[in-house]
């Protein structure tokens, strides 16, 4: 059981997706500690990072087949406890671990500290890099322990005080925190290594000032100062103490005056092969071994060391202090899971509430995963893989020359976050950037004005949205001049995220996007506006750790990147990935010749970072191209279908209740109705924008009508945050007379002030290879009468379909169909829906009435008893000469006296709720493969409606399929599977739902 305490810690911890490294060397700080002398500005960090020193010299091959750094999660724990097996001695184990990270490279605030931080991670630890402190820790913690889950534990007992994990409880500052509260496992033995008559040591004073180390963090301000006072070696007294030294001692650098003294660096005392005294540590730019008085000397800063040592007996030492430390953290498979999906709430639930988005489906990544992302660095002179790097060329070669696109035209990079390889193509070449270095300008407000987000700014998130993902230039410049173009340029080409160098390039912004000047070209390049694929994936990775600004503030980026109610412009890595189960973030660039995007992709339990640019006519055909190819390979091929996603909303006065998945119902604002008299009137419902876009669309209605009044529905849709808008399209027209002009059944704006895309009403629904955010319906009605006529809308439901194949920001709200899977015990059952056979009435229309047919067994089963043939004669849409239009059959029901409703189904638990509340479906079916639907009264459809009534044990869907003659034959139970791919797939999951009808005397 997860224990609460993790959810408290939680609040202090940002994911494991934290800041663990800057990107630069910190310039040089004062020491945290004073000697009693007036108080000075608190240190943005505890300690100063070690002096530079000589490379490592040459030492024995470590025993571990590959050095420690290089090794995974379970690797690294299989080593430990073979190494625990093999060794008795820790102390030995201390040195051999140590000695096998020679070479791990060094970076400094490896526990998120400033200018980074806002939170600490949980757990922390980076088998990858180190810093001074926590290569001592990881050496400890590793040689006291079996496995990995062990190291963990001892680790975060080691970092924090009694093992709970906080920024408060850190042990920041070493004399003060860390010495103390470890004394379980050390013990200080500076004072006596020398004997008393002659000793070695002299006093160390300092003041710890937490509460000014704190304010940065706004916490623990009512902390009062600490004067400590310690011992320590001094330097010249260190060779006549080193015999009395022991292998796997805690060395201590201290550096200071002669008025101030603290604790600056840390390593190992190790014996070299000759029997010298080493100082074995991690300092940049790698972990190394040298002689230990060599590196005092060299060292301007250091004065002397301090010397802890390991108890007698360590592990048992280690075993009491977890076993005692009741109020520590938890820490095991189940609750580092629940931490990161719990912080990721605590970072990204009030963006996702702000952007409408369900955070908790952001909470399935893996916290090992995580926290491995935090170890890769995409520097200037960071080596590419070699095998991912061949790749990664034969593709970009490939599919140059099937486009002839010359190689100074094109460049293309990717950044596995799984593995951490690196491979790019020209990854330095400056290119035109067009909208891709408003993700800077982004940057630039989050750092700027970062506490208007942290309170959630709704007309702030929603411009932000439409500036990434819809480029909207007009907010750009908005947002640029607010914050100036010069406050961009310096945070691109500053040491603190270093996106521009004049010798390499990089992300640069010059100029106000629609505005003419001011104009600042790049140095390297000359462009207003630039960018190399290098830098753009430096700035996804920084972004995916928690590094931009910091970790509440990247995660709110990444939330304005995806904005899900907002479409993608469907070019580039778009339409390379479409059709496949991936989701992503990017922002793309297009002017002229000059085709970008950037992207973060998750595709089948993989992320990856890709960024490309192209200066070529062809350049968006390259984009999709080599996104789709680096996607098939770094992916395991999926077969799943690409899921699709359907939104029910209902426009009425009570809701509906019969099982279904509805996504909102909305109220209408009057009474829907229309009074038309010698003329005509309209009843427009309110434009809605929904919670994600959409490209297809099933409307239906239940009206009421006399019948001397003619009506026609009609359907716009829009991108609602821009405010374009198709014209009104027609659904259907009814009765007679008709309202005044012809609407249109399609659209095409591709170009000019309303680049809206295309779409059209395909007989009876809404379709269009674009993505809309938006929709509206109304109805037009007339009468010759010179009293008016009374036509009352009951109810409008417009189910919203995404099945463009375009991926999405986000998973999609659906669950897995369930091709294997048992239905629920209260599902195993057959509604008793009377049999109706399409056959038995006009024979010329056996094969036109499955629709009509399939409504009379509903209908009967509701109470409403009325001959097929009325039904299909109330059902036939004479404009199409069909007796299958899917509004029109659920409003001919509703005419009879039952209403109802079109949607769609995407998964079986949906339907099986619906079978569990009584209710049947009336369901679209389409099979072109021959004898695909197995024991169907036919061997192919080209488009067919039958009854689905329940399930059996087995899976099975019971069924009344119009099509046979009887209901000896025509009361079927289909396989799941081949029922899943003739509807849900086929057509999406249409259906009709034919509800109760009211009570009589009910309004």
């Amino acid at each position: 059981m997860r224990n609460v305490r993790i959810r408290l810690a939680v609040l202090l911890l940002p994911i494991l997706l934290i800041p663990a490294g800057c990107e630069s060397p910190p310039r040089s700080q004062q020491p945290p500690v004073t000697h009693k002398e007036k108080p000075r500005p608190a240190p943005e960090s505890p300690a100063e990072p070690p002096a530079e020193t000589p490379p490592p010299r040459v030492t024995e091959a470590p025993p571990a087949a590959r050095p420690l750094y290089t090794l995974g999660e379970s690797e690294f724990g299989d080593y430990i406890g073979r190494l625990a097996e093999r060794e008795s001695d820790p102390r030995k184990r201390v040195v051999e671990i140590a000695r096998a990270s020679l070479g791990q490279p060094y970076d400094i605030y490896l526990l998120g500290e400033f200018p980074f931080e806002l939170y600490d991670p949980d757990p922390i630890y980076n088998l990858a890099r180190s810093d001074c402190l926590t290569f001592v820790e990881h050496a400890y913690a590793a040689a006291l322990s079996t496995d990995f889950m062990t190291y963990l534990r001892a680790l975060q007992r080691i970092r924090y005080k009694d093992g709970v994990i906080g920024m408060l409880t850190r042990n920041h500052f070493t004399e003060a925190d860390w010495n103390p509260n470890n004394a379980y496992l050390l013990t200080d033995v500076t004072t006596t290594l020398a004997p008393e008559a002659e000793p070695a040591h002299v006093p160390l004073t300092q003041v710890t000032r937490r509460a000014a180390f704190f304010a940065k963090f706004r916490i623990g301000q009512d902390i009062p100062d600490q004067e400590l006072t310690d011992t320590y070696i001094p330097s010249a007294n260190v060779p006549r103490i080193s015999d009395a030294l022991r292998e796997a001692d805690m060395i201590q650098i201290v550096r200071g005056t002669e008025a101030s003294q603290w604790v600056g660096h840390t390593g190992f005392f190790v014996r070299g092969p000759d029997g010298s005294a080493n100082f074995l540590h991690s300092a940049s730019p790698q972990v190394r071994e040298q002689p230990l008085t060599d590196y005092l000397a060299k060292d301007a800063r250091s004065v002397g060391i301090k010397v802890l040592r390991l108890k007698d007996d360590p592990v048992a030492a280690m075993a009491t202090a977890l076993r005692e430390a009741t109020s520590a953290t938890p820490i095991d498979e189940e609750t580092l899971a629940g931490a990161l999906c719990d912080a990721r709430r605590v970072l990204m639930k009030p963006a996702m509430e702000s952007l409408r988005v369900d955070h908790t489906r952001r909470c399935k990544a893996d916290w090992r995963a995580a926290m491995s992302v935090q170890s890769l660095r995409l520097e200037v002179d960071t080596p590419v893989e070699p095998a991912l790097q061949a790749v990664i060329e034969r593709i970009d070669a490939e599919v140059a020359t099937e486009l002839g696109i010359p190689d100074e035209k094109r460049a293309i990079g990717v950044l596995d976050l799984q593995t951490g390889a690196f491979a790019a193509v020209r990854p330095d070449a400056i290119f035109y950037g067009a909208s891709v270095p408003k993700i800077s300008i982004a940057h630039a407000m989050l750092e700027r004005f970062g506490h208007q987000f942290m309170e959630y700014d709704q007309l702030l998130f929603d411009k932000m949205g439409r500036m990434l993902k819809r480029s909207d230039n007009a907010i750009a410049a908005e947002f640029s001049q607010g914050v100036t173009l010069e406050y961009i340029m310096d945070l691109q080409c500053g040491d603190k995220y270093r996106f521009y160098d004049k010798d390499h390039g990089g992300l640069w912004t010059g100029k106000h996007y629609g505005v003419d000047a001011p104009r600042v070209g790049d140095p390297v390049g000359g462009h207003s506006h630039a960018v190399t694929v290098r830098q753009c994936l430096r700035f996804y990775l920084l972004m995916e750790q928690g590094k931009l600004v910091n970790a509440r503030l990247s995660a709110t980026l990444q939330a304005l990147f995806a904005s899900p109610m907002l479409a993608f412009h469907n070019h580039n890595f778009v339409a390379g990935l479409r059709g496949r189960n991936a989701t992503l973030i990017r922002k793309s660039g297009t002017w002229e010749d000059w085709h970008l995007d950037t992207a973060r992709v998750r595709h089948n339990g993989r992320t990856y970072l890709v960024a490309g640019a192209t200066h070529h006519p062809r350049g968006e055909d390259y984009l999709a191209k080599v996104a789709a190819r680096i996607d098939e390979h770094l992916c395991v091929p999926d077969d799943k279908p690409w899921p699709y996603s359907h939104d029910l909303y209902v426009h009425a006065l009570e809701s509906v209740e019969s099982g279904l998945p509805v996504r909102r119902h909305i109220p209408p604002a009057g009474d829907m109705t229309v009074r038309p008299a010698a003329g005509e009137q309209h009843y427009t419902l309110a434009a809605i924008q929904p919670e994600s876009p959409f490209n297809e669309a099933l409307v239906s209605w239940n009206v009421t009508a006399p019948q001397d009044v003619g009506y026609v529905i009609e359907f716009r849709v829009g991108r609602f945050e821009e405010n374009l808008w198709s014209p009104w399209l027609r659904l259907a027209t009814v009765g007679a007379p008709l309202p005044s002009g012809n609407p249109e059944t399609s659209f095409s704006l591709r170009e000019g002030e309303n680049p809206l895309g295309a779409g059209r009403i395909d007989v009876d629904y809404f379709r269009s290879d674009d993505q809309f955010s938006g929709y509206q319906v109304r109805i037009r009605a007339a009468t010759q009468n010179a009293t008016p006529a009374l036509v009352k809308l009951d109810r409008v439901t417009v189910c919203l379909s995404d099945m463009s194949g375009i991926p999405r920001s986000f998973a999609p709200r659906v669950t897995d169909a369930g091709n294997d899977a048992k239905p629920a015990p209260e599902a195993v059952r057959r509604l008793p829906v009377p049999f109706r056979s399409q056959r038995v009435e006009r024979k010329e229309l056996a094969g036109r009435v499955c629709s009509p047919t399939s409504l009379a067994m509903v209908m009967e089963y509701r109470g409403v008893n009325h001959p097929t043939q009325a039904v299909c004669e109330r059902a036939f849409d004479r404009a199409n000469d069909i007796y299958g239009n899917w509004p029109l059959n659920v409003q001919a029901a509703f005419e009879f006296g039952v209403p109802g409703i079109l949607t769609r189904f995407s998964n079986w638990a949906d339907v099986e709720r619906c079978i569990i509340a009584g209710q049947p479906l009336i369901i679209s079916v389409r099979s072109a493969e021959p004898g695909a639907l197995r024991g169907a009264p036919y061997r192919q459809t080209d488009g067919h409606l039958l009854v689905l009534c329940g399930f059996d044990a087995d899976g099975r869907v019971l069924v009344n399929d119009p099509a046979a003659p009887d209901a000896a034959a025509g009361q079927l139970a289909y396989h799941r599977d081949d029922l899943e791919r003739a509807w849900m797939r086929a057509t999406g999951g249409v259906a009709y739902v034919l509800l109760e009808p009211p009570q009589q005397g009910a309004p």
